[in-house]
């Protein structure tokens, strides 16, 4: 390969990770229901993207444990972590470059929420109200709709590129034995 990314590293995030980059990297991943909060520090050249599932666990009441195996599924968990670590890594929070992406309606609702309540409008909410708490303005925000995104993540500049999915056609056509 070459270009200017030539030399990037490469890294496909799955649900429920979350990377942390010191080195320019060009992270990949694919969203439905599900959000990404990326997070920047221009001046030391660190990054952090996750991919949480869902808003919150069932069983937290409070923080989430630092134990937790699956923190990174959630969004109430994650972002607090990423956090946390960039801190842990010498980055000042004031300084963070913070963009939020996802959230489709891809999954219509929660059983135990109210009609109308997707798990992406649930997981933009928390996402959202969270960074406030930390006192974050997002930078960029792409979120809900009705398809999926991928989403290229350039940990050395920031830019994030996106390309909308649609799964609709297969979908209807699974569901109707088309």
């Amino acid at each position: 390969m070459t270009g200017p990314d030539a030399d990037f590293e490469r890294v496909y995030l799955k649900p429920a990770e979350l990377c942390i980059c010191r080195v320019p990297t060009l992270v990949t991943t694919i969203l439905g229901s599900c959000v990404a909060v990326t997070m920047r520090h221009p001046k030391l050249g660190l990054a952090a993207i996750c991919h949480a599932l869902q808003a919150t666990c069932s069983k937290l009441s409070g923080e989430c444990p630092r134990h937790c195996e699956k923190k990174y599924q959630y969004v109430a968990c994650v972002i607090p972590e990423m956090v946390h670590l960039l801190e842990a890594a010498g980055a000042n929070r004031e300084m963070l470059e913070v963009k939020l992406f996802g959230g489709a309606a891809v999954l219509r609702t929660v059983a135990d929420q109210p009609i109308g309540q997707s798990i992406g409008r649930l997981n933009i909410e928390a996402a959202k109200s969270i960074l406030a708490r930390y006192g974050f303005d997002l930078k960029v925000h792409q979120v809900g709709g009705m398809y999926g995104r991928k989403i290229i993540f350039n940990t050395h500049t920031g830019e994030v590129k996106i390309k909308r999915i649609q799964y609709a056609e297969s979908v209807r056509a699974i569901t109707t034995g088309k």
